[in-house]
């Protein structure tokens, strides 16, 4: 099975090889984690990769720890507020997350429109306040993005969203009245359709973990009926 940094058409993830040098980055929100603390995320960058463009520095990887560590797709299920099947149509800018000076982090806002809410409610984080049946639905995800200096980020191997990505999400919603948004449940929460074969075996987050791998190893439509069967709606 291809990860999304193999995917043709995709960004590659994939900074350099030589062993570098390691610090902390405070984070207020993560991806990996459904509440809104300050954690460590230990963050590797390759000083031997070669320079990226001038506006877009080469991408480091994040190692942030999770509440959840899910080994079944019941539990994933159990744990998410909303799964939804939908298409990235846009990502921008969000806010800084941290203090700069100490290491912040500029979040991703990324736009999802909804084919299907497998299960939960989107309503509570629905940015247009669509119908969380309908088809019209959009929701908004949060997400981590670059270090203050644009650096971007990859957090635990997973690739960044863009615009086309389709698939399925498992998602917490994320309790900040200025920002209602959700966040991707943990690195094993998001599994996209590969752009060249749409109903080709899924791309999973993490592909360190065993249960993304074991899921990704089949169609969509194979993880959406096993997630109803899961929920009890199938």
């Amino acid at each position: 099975m291809a990860t999304a940094d193999d995917e043709p058409g995709r960004r590659s993830n994939q900074p350099g090889r030589r062993r570098p040098p390691r610090w902390l980055v405070p984070l207020a929100f993560a991806a990996t984690l459904a509440v809104a603390l300050v954690v460590g995320l230990v963050v590797t960058r390759d000083e031997a990769s070669a320079p990226g463009p001038a506006t877009m520095p080469a991408p480091i990887e994040v190692e942030a720890a999770s509440i959840y560590d899910f080994t079944s797709l019941a539990e994933m299920v159990a744990a998410s507020d909303v799964i939804v099947v939908g298409t990235v149509v846009a990502t921008e800018p969000g806010r800084l997350v941290g203090d700069p000076a100490s290491g912040g982090v500029i979040s991703r806002l990324v736009t999802i429109d909804v084919d299907e809410v497998i299960g939960g409610d989107a309503n509570g984080g629905d940015a247009n306040g669509g119908d969380a049946n309908g088809s019209e639905a959009t929701i908004v995800i949060e997400e981590e993005a670059t270090l203050p200096d644009g650096t971007p980020l990859i957090v635990n191997g997973v690739s960044p969203s863009a615009v086309g990505d389709h698939g399925i999400w498992f998602l917490d919603r994320l309790d900040d009245a200025e920002l209602p948004v959700f966040l991707v449940i943990n690195s094993q929460g998001r599994f996209l359709t590969p752009a060249q074969d749409p109903t080709g075996d899924l791309i999973g987050g993490d592909q360190r973990n065993a249960l993304v791998r074991s899921l990704q190893d089949q169609p969509l439509t194979g993880l959406v009926t096993a997630t109803r069967q899961a929920i009890g709606t199938d």
